[in-house]
């Protein structure tokens, strides 16, 4: 009997329904529909503008750069990032984290949780708005960017917004500060490429390329030959830094008191 009543407790945490939880969670909160749209909203248009301002200057024969579509990417991403934190942070702000955490003592879950729960609409905000862009830029101009060149970009802004969001969870999972959390993600994922790229010393530069931002970029960027990495191997940079921090945070979570 005593067998039985824990395998059905353990059933009433299982993974399926703590990310039924934070997805409702989620969903509820009134600020986060906005900025996912805004999201979308945001690489649509900023992403048309070069080709509105490229066709008044040179016509219908003008084309635009892919990299140039998705411009926008360096502010858009913390649209995505700072709901993450706030996604997580807010509850050790508020102490709902005892009850979260109460109700899933083994506390992992959570963390997995709430990542999948941002990252899936972070990615399918990312795409949306890229394939809108590259849709708008074809009927435009004459010459858009290639048909595969968009297709990979606008899966590769999805994919690149879906990891940011992960790694912005872990961030806050760490720091559990909620303006802390904020203000450390938006330094690795803004400041640190520039202020690492701006040391004189050869290898530290050359290291810049292996930050979050600029590594991750680059699977949605054409092929670059002077890149010190490939598209996907940018893309597995970033997913290590995802990795990294989700693993520290796992370990964290478990250690510390709530």
């Amino acid at each position: 009997m005593t067998i039985t009543t824990l395998d059905v407790a353990a059933g009433r945490v299982s993974f399926g329904r703590v990310l039924h939880g934070e997805w409702i969670k989620f969903v509820t909160l009134r600020s986060n529909v906005p900025v996912f749209v805004a999201v979308v909203v945001g690489l649509a248009v900023m992403g048309m503008l070069p080709a509105i301002a490229a066709g008044a200057d040179s016509g219908l024969s003008a084309g635009v750069a892919a990299q140039d579509v998705l411009g926008s990417m360096s502010w858009v991403q913390l649209l995505v990032a700072i709901p993450a934190v706030v996604f997580l942070a807010s509850e050790y702000t508020s102490g709902s984290a005892r009850v979260t955490f109460l109700a899933v003592p083994t506390r992992i879950p959570v963390l997995l949780g709430k990542q999948l729960a941002v990252a899936v609409p972070a990615g399918l905000a990312g795409a949306t708005g890229a394939a809108i862009a590259f849709i708008g830029n074809a009927l435009l101009l004459e010459a858009p960017p290639a048909v595969e060149v968009a297709m990979r970009a606008a899966a590769g802004a999805g994919l690149y917004l879906a990891a940011i969001a992960a790694l912005s969870v872990a961030m806050a999972a760490i720091i559990r500060h909620l303006v802390g959390a904020m203000l450390a993600v938006a330094a690795l994922l803004t400041v640190a490429p520039f202020a690492v790229a701006l040391i004189p010393i050869e290898w530290v530069q050359r290291a810049a390329a292996w930050l979050p931002t600029p590594a991750g970029q680059l699977v949605f960027l054409p092929d670059n030959l002077d890149a010190s990495l490939s598209w996907w191997g940018g893309y597995l940079v970033l997913l290590a830094w995802m990795a990294g921090a989700t693993l520290v945070a796992g370990v964290l979570l478990r250690a510390r008191d709530v």
